[in-house]
């Protein structure tokens, strides 16, 4: 679910009406596009392509998934500000009660911290990228943020264990652009050493 909301386009015309006062909505994201339509290219990485494809997996019962008050992170480097940089943190909520006023559980958010010491949060969009500043969002079980142009150097992508009443919460990290996770695993098929699984990994 992350890669496909991480590779949403938005659909200009979509967000111009939104904006215009339709109903009190804003530009992209909105309530009639959500993410946009799905760009594979947006959300993966096929080789010789610029942008670039980093994702965790953090399972609800692993070590790594969160309690209240702690904190998850990985560092990644952005090599170019060419590319936009999008990361995307999608959890599964456990179920509410029926009939319950207020449906999530958990609240776990999203920081992601600039080279220059920056913080932006979640889904605080303005413009179409989002902010420094706001509010965490505390209902949403995605949260995106998109730079534009991003600065050059290494990035921290931060899950925020901020409520987590039951149980522990996992989560999906994913981050696309011109990037390079800085602790990323040798890929087993990977026979060259190239950074790409291919047909020259076969002659190797």
């Amino acid at each position: 679910r992350a890669v496909i909301t991480n590779g949403g386009q938005d659909m200009t015309n979509v967000s111009e009406q939104m904006a215009l006062g339709a109903g009190g909505f804003s530009a992209y994201p909105n309530n009639r596009e959500g993410w946009g339509r799905i760009l594979a290219h947006n959300g993966m990485y096929f080789p010789g392509a610029a942008r670039r494809l980093v994702v965790r997996d953090v399972r609800n019962a692993s070590a790594e998934s969160l309690t209240t008050g702690q904190t998850w992170e990985l560092e990644f480097d952005v090599n170019s500000s060419g590319e936009q940089l999008r990361v995307t943190m999608a959890f599964t909520d456990l179920a509410a009660s029926i009939g319950s006023s207020f449906a999530p559980i958990n609240n776990i958010d999203l920081e992601v911290v600039s080279p220059s010491g920056t913080i932006y949060k979640g889904n605080n969009f303005s413009g179409g990228q989002v902010v420094a500043g706001g509010n965490a969002d505390a209902i949403n079980s995605f949260e995106q943020v998109h730079r534009n142009n991003p600065e050059v150097g290494t990035w921290t992508a931060r899950v925020k264990g901020t409520a987590v009443n039951q149980q522990t919460q996992g989560f999906a990290i994913v981050i696309t652009g011109d990037v390079d996770d800085e602790t990323m695993l040798p890929c087993p098929g990977d026979f060259d050493g190239d950074g790409d699984v291919d047909f020259a990994d076969l002659n190797s």
